[in-house]
Parts: C-alpha cells; sequence; structure tokens
C-alpha cells in the first residue's frame, strides 16, 4: 500500500558577501516507516528525521548527517543509506566522507570546532543496545588527522564515547571514553576517571 507524505528537509545555502549563492545543499531527506500488527493490534506509524548536526572552523563547515530509527523498532535504520560527514569550502563540497551503513542508529553523535581544527565522534550500539564501538575523528582543516575506532570493553558496563568532545586552536583533543576521557595532541592519552 502506498503512502505519500510531505516531509521536511533541512536546505543550507551559502552566500557571498554581496549576497550571491557560492553554493547549496539539501539534507538527506527523512522516511516514512509503518509498523503492520496484524488485524488484532494497532498499526503504528511515523516520520523519522536525520539528526543533522553542524561545525565550522574559519574555512570550512562541516555537516553530519546521522539517520535516525523509531524507538519502536530501530531496526528499520537497516534499510536506510549510509551516514556523512560533508566539508564544505567557499566554493561548494570539498570532502565528502562515509560513517558507514549499520543495522541501529548511532548514538552519542558530537562535533566541536576551534581554530582550524573539528572533533567529530559518535558510538554505535549492537541490537541489545549495548556499545558495540566508538569512533573519534579529528580534522585539520578538511583533512582527517586522527580516525579511531575504540572497542566496546566487556568489562565496563559503560557508553564507549558518552557525548561529548571539545577541542582548542592548537588541535588538543578532549573527549569523553570509556569511563575517562580520551587526550589528543598528536598520541593518544587516557586518563580514567
Amino acid at each position: 500500500q502506498n503512502r505519500t507524505a510531505t516531509l521536511g528537509v533541512k536546505h543550507f545555502v551559502a552566500c557571498g558577501y554581496g549576497g550571491e549563492i557560492l553554493w547549496e545543499h539539501d539534507s538527506v531527506p527523512p522516511y516514512y516507516w509503518l509498523i503492520y500488527r496484524g488485524k488484532y493490534m494497532p498499526n503504528r506509524e511515523g516520520v523519522s528525521y536525520p539528526q543533522v548536526l553542524t561545525s565550522n572552523t574559519s574555512n570550512y563547515l562541516f555537516v553530519v548527517e546521522v539517520h535516525s530509527a523509531p524507538r519502536e523498532v530501530p531496526f528499520v535504520r537497516r534499510w536506510v543509506g549510509e551516514d556523512w560527514v560533508y566539508v564544505f569550502g567557499r566554493e561548494g563540497l570539498v570532502k565528502k566522507l562515509s560513517l558507514e551503513k549499520d543495522s541501529w542508529p548511532k548514538r552519542n553523535v558530537f562535533i566541536s570546532s576551534a581554530g582550524n581544527y573539528t572533533i567529530l565522534g559518535f558510538e554505535q550500539p549492537q541490537e541489545d543496545g549495548s556499545p558495540a564501538y566508538g569512533r573519534v575523528l579529528i580534522f585539520n582543516g578538511s583533512e582527517v588527522i586522527f580516525d579511531k575506532t575504540f572497542p566496546y570493553d566487556p568489562n565496563c558496563l559503560c557508553y564507549v564515547i558518552p557525548g561529548w568532545g571539545r577541542i582548542n586552536e592548537e588541535g588538543y583533543a578532549t573527549f569523553g571514553l570509556y569511563t575517562g576521557t580520551g587526550i589528543y595532541n598528536g598520541t593518544l592519552i587516557y586518563e580514567k576517571g
């Protein structure tokens, strides 16, 4: 059975100082979902909008688009496309980086910029809701200078990435990691507690 729905999409427009349009970008569209439960239980339906996060340095705009899923059936995420990071410069798209396609929606996503540096992180859950892994990327301009996946620690009932990170203008990054803090300034250090 076909359904028709009107859905909103985030539309980014970059303009020059004179008002001329430099480039435009539409975020990934949301998707409509329907759970058919048979003739004795009510059906459920809704719309899942992507999570769209932005951050900018002096030269680049970062747009992170992460697909969501309904709480009732998070596994429908597997039929939706990849999650993406778009890096835009003055002339438009500079880089499009895949955050991969997973069966369950990413959580605890964060992005932050300072100076010419940007930090991006997220946690990927398993089907039972426990963490599978966390991932942190650090950019200098539009180039990735650090990309690390942190596996789930079965001895720790904690988030791998709890959802925060910050970076200063020299590229010194701190972010939540397990039950402590990850620190990166050319070398990764973990401080527990």
